[in-house]
C-alpha cells in the first residue's frame, strides 16, 4: 500500500493484524451469524459491489444499499408504471426547458450545471426553472421560479398533472387551503406541453421528511402525461458515488434493487423488511459487513449506535475511523480505485487506472474465498 494512513491497514478487535488475519475473522463472523447484513454499496465500484452480493449469498444473509431509505419509493413507483428518462448527454444536446424540482445539482454535484447543462453553440436556448419545494430550493441563477409549501407538494404535481392533459377540472379552493393557486402552477404547465425537449430534475434521494411514497409516483405521472403533447423526461439525482451501480449489480445478480435476502437459499425482495434500516433494529442481524459507506454520513445515530452492539465489519476509507469495530480494514476511496461505476444516468463508466492502495475489491475477493472454503466445510 503507498498511500500513508494514521491507523494499521487492519485490525481485529482494535488490534493491528495482517490483512490474512482480518480476511479470516471477518469470514469467521459471517459464517457463525444467523443473519449478516451486507450493507452500503454506493461508494465502491461495481466489481465490488458484485463481490458484496456473492458474500450475502454465500452466507444465506441479507444485502441491501446505503440509498434504498431514500430511493425506495422512487424504485417502487417506476417498477409499477415505468420511468420516461434520458441520459444526460441528451439533455445537454436536446433539452430547450430545465426544470428543477427541489433541487440544486450543483450543491450534490459540484460543476454539474457546467457538465450538462451550459449553452453551447449546438444546444437549443435554454430555460431554467427552479420550483422550491419548502426550503429545498433550486439554482439561485434560474431563469423562472416559483415556491410551493413543503406540505403542499403532491397537490402541486396532481394539479399540474390535470393542467397538462387538458380539461381537466383543478379544485382551486383546495389548493388556495395549500398556499397554491392556479396562477402559480399554469405558466409551468404551458412549458411543459409547449416545449420541443424538456427535462425534470428531481432529488432522488430526499431527506425523510420528502420520502412520500406518491411524490415519485406523481412526478412520474406527470412526466407521462406531458408526453402526450410534448417530450418531457425525468432524471433523478443522485447521492454521490455508485448507488445507480449498487443497484444495477443486485438487479443484475438477484433481480431485484435493494433489499434481498438470501436465508431461503434463493433471493427474496423485502423492501421496507429487508432494508439496512430494517435489519439493523433490534432483533434483526447480528452480523454487518459494511463496505461502500462511511457510517457518519450514510447512517442514523441509532444505527451507528446498532453496528457497535453486534459484529461489524468495515471495509473502506471509513474503517479509519471504525473504533468499534470487530474487523476494520482501510482501503483506497472509490475515486482513487480502479474499476466500473455507473452515472446518475445509467450510463457504465470504466475507470481504466493502476491501484495505488488497496481495494474493497481486492478484499472482498478474499472474504468471499474465505467464506466459501468455510461453507463448504474446508475450513480456514
Amino acid at each position: 500500500m503507498t498511500g500513508a494512513t494514521t491507523v494499521p491497514l487492519a485490525r481485529v478487535g482494535g488490534v493491528a493484524v495482517t490483512l490474512e488475519e482480518a480476511v479470516a475473522a471477518a469470514a469467521d463472523v459471517l459464517v457463525s451469524a444467523r443473519l449478516p447484513l451486507v450493507y452500503g454499496l454506493v461508494e465502491t465500484t461495481v466489481e465490488a459491489q458484485r463481490l458484496a452480493v456473492e458474500i450475502a449469498d454465500l452466507t444465506g444473509g441479507a444485502v441491501d444499499t446505503a440509498a434504498s431509505a431514500g430511493h425506495e419509493a422512487s424504485l417502487l413507483a417506476f417498477q409499477r408504471m415505468g420511468l420516461l428518462t434520458a441520459t444526460l448527454g441528451e439533455v445537454r444536446a436536446r433539452a430547450d426547458l430545465v426544470v428543477f424540482w427541489g433541487i440544486d445539482p450543483d450543491a450534490r454535484e459540484p460543476g454539474f450545471q457546467h457538465r450538462y447543462l451550459a449553452r453551447t453553440a449546438d444546444s437549443p436556448e435554454r430555460v431554467h426553472i427552479a420550483v422550491d419545494i419548502g426550503d429545498a430550493r433550486g439554482p439561485d441563477e434560474a431563469d423562472e421560479r416559483l415556491a410551493i409549501p413543503a406540505a403542499a407538494e403532491f397537490e402541486a404535481l396532481w394539479a399540474l398533472r390535470a393542467m397538462v392533459r387538458g380539461g381537466r377540472r383543478v379544485d382551486e379552493e383546495r389548493l388556495e387551503s395549500l398556499g397554491l393557486s392556479l396562477d402559480l402552477l399554469q405558466p409551468l404547465a404551458w412549458r411543459l406541453v409547449s416545449c420541443r425537449y424538456g427535462v425534470i430534475l428531481h432529488d432522488a434521494d430526499p431527506p425523510p421528511e420528502r420520502r412520500d411514497p406518491l411524490r415519485a409516483l406523481a412526478l412520474g405521472a406527470l412526466v407521462e402525461d406531458a408526453n402526450e403533447r410534448a417530450r418531457v423526461r425525468l432524471i433523478g439525482i443522485r447521492m454521490p458515488g455508485n448507488p445507480v451501480g449498487a443497484e444495477a449489480v443486485l438487479t443484475w445478480q438477484t433481480g431485484y434493487p435493494c433489499a434481498v435476502h438470501f436465508g431461503r437459499g434463493y433471493p427474496r425482495y423485502g423492501p421496507g423488511e429487508y432494508t439496512g434500516p430494517a435489519l439493523l433494529g433490534r432483533g434483526g442481524a447480528d452480523a454487518v459487513l459494511l463496505v461502500g459507506a462511511d457510517p457518519g454520513r450514510h447512517l442514523t445515530a441509532a444505527e451507528r449506535e446498532r453496528l457497535g452492539e453486534i459484529p461489524s465489519i468495515v471495509i473502506g476509507p471509513a474503517a479509519e475511523r471504525a473504533e468499534g469495530a470487530r474487523v476494520a480494514v482501510v482501503t483506497a476511496p472509490l475515486g482513487e480505485a480502479p474499476g466500473s461505476v455507473y452515472r446518475m444516468d445509467g450510463v457504465p463508466l470504466n475507470r481504466r487506472r493502476e491501484a495505488a492502495q488497496l481495494t474493497d475489491a481486492a478484499v472482498l475477493a478474499d472474504v468471499a474465498a474465505a467464506v466459501r472454503a468455510r461453507v463448504q466445510g474446508g475450513g480456514a
